[in-house]
Parts: C-alpha cells; structure tokens; sequence
C-alpha cells in the first residue's frame, strides 16, 4: 500500500466528501491508482458516485470479517476504486467498541491491501468518534480540510488535538499532510481575513493552493461525477489538479 490518508474534521459542512471525491480524481487522472473508503454512516461519498449497490460495504469488512477485495467492484472513476457504505454502518461504532483493539480494525482490515493502492483516502465522519479514531490509526497522514469562516479556527484546534492523542497512544507515525481551505470565496472580505488568520496560526501547515468556491462543486454530484469530468476547464478543476500535485510530492518523498 502506497500512503493512507485519512481526510478528517470533527466539523460538518467544511467538504471532507467533497475534497476526498475530487482529490481522488485528480490523482487518477494523472494516472495514480487510488481507493476511496467512505467512513460515514451518512454514505455521501457513495452516493455522490451513485452507489447505492456494491459487492460489500465497509461494515461488513468491519464488523463481519469480510475481505476487502469481496467489496470493491468496478472502477468508478478512472483508476479510482471505492468501499462504499451505507446506514448500516451506523451500528458499527457499538459493536467496535466491544472489541480487543477497537481502534485498529481498519487497519487491520486494510493489510491485504498493501502495495496496490498508490493512495488510499478516507472520507471521516463529522465526529471524534470510533471511526473517525480508527482512520486516524490506520493512516500515514491526516488532511484537514475548513471553510474559509470564523470558526474554522476553532475546528481546526479540536482535530489537532485529536490527532496528537492518537499519535501518543496509537500510531506514532501519523502526521498531518496539510490543512487544506476549501470553498474559499476570494470576493469576500471575511474569506480573506479567515485565510490569512489561518496562514499566521498554522503557517507551512496550510496547502499552497486553496479551493475556490464553484456551484460546479454542487452540481457534479447530482450526475454521479467529480468536478475534473463535469466542468475540467473550471477554475475549481485546476485547484484540485494542482492540489493533486501537492499531495504527489508525499508519495515521492
């Protein structure tokens, strides 16, 4: 397995799904071997690429042993692959919890995996719970993505924090690749003075490249498309490409 990225917020609404979707397209584009697990009991990942049916679903692999070679099926984007979920995953974090090593089953699930992914990107739930403690554990880095609005700040410090407990008590390795500014709205005075408050606070912590705000971000999901098929000549299509390329530069170093 190449790098296990876990894209994690505590904080609704700041475009996990969305930065997990494009990102993996963009990857795949440049020809880049990529899965996408979606981790979310809302299963909006899965549903924004129209799968509603799959072979498995991620609480199966989690809670009944399967394979997660049994649950994936076609590609669904050209060289992405995705572990959808569904509401029944909603149990899952009950039932994880009665277990030896509860934090460690997707990492443990995901072994057979190694080296035939370049990058694997988990879509976290909007929460510090189980899931969101066992995407930490099983990845190499986190990306945190916020809104370019005043309590970004504020979420941004909550999944520091998270990500430092993990660190200390389960994966030692975990780092964090980048908090990344997402639906950033360059035309508003407030974006702006969030952005900079956030370049002062996290500095190198922040990606290069922001993601500007398009309504192409909402539309794409409705023909079960990343942004880089329904609009590859808009501007948010560039940002992801070159955000791509950011994040390629952690598998070559």
């Amino acid at each position: 397995m190449g790098l296990t990225v876990a894209v994690a917020n505590q904080k609704g609404g700041v475009g996990k799904t969305t930065v997990t979707l494009n990102l993996g397209a963009a990857l795949g584009e440049v020809g880049k071997r990529v899965l996408l697990i979606d981790l979310d009991p809302q299963a909006c990942l899965s549903l924004a690429l129209g799968v509603e049916e799959a072979p498995g679903f991620v609480d199966e692999m989690l809670l009944e042993g399967r394979e997660i070679a049994e649950c994936l099926g076609e590609a669904i984007l050209p060289g992405v692959d995705l572990l959808a979920a569904r509401q029944e995953l909603m149990a899952c974090e009950p039932q994880l919890a009665r277990r030896g090593d509860p934090q460690s089953q997707l990492k443990q699930a995901l072994e057979p995996l190694r080296g035939e992914y370049d990058f694997v990107f988990i879509d976290c739930p909007p929460s510090l719970g189980l899931l969101t403690i066992n995407a930490l554990v099983a990845a190499d880095y986190a990306l945190i993505p916020v809104q370019s609005e005043y309590l970004a700040l504020r979420g941004v410090t909550m999944i520091l924090r998270a990500i430092r407990t993990v660190r200390e008590q389960w994966n030692p390795k975990l780092k964090i690749m980048g908090i990344l500014v997402s639906m950033y709205d360059p035309r508003t005075t407030l974006s702006e003075q969030v952005l900079d408050a956030l370049r002062s606070r996290f500095g190198d912590e922040l990606f290069k490249v922001v993601i500007r705000y398009s309504a192409w971000l909402k539309r794409s999901p409705m023909y079960h498309e990343a942004v880089l098929t329904t609009a590859p000549s808009s501007t948010v299509a560039d940002d992801y490409r070159k955000l791509a390329q950011e994040v390629a530069t952690y598998a070559s170093g």
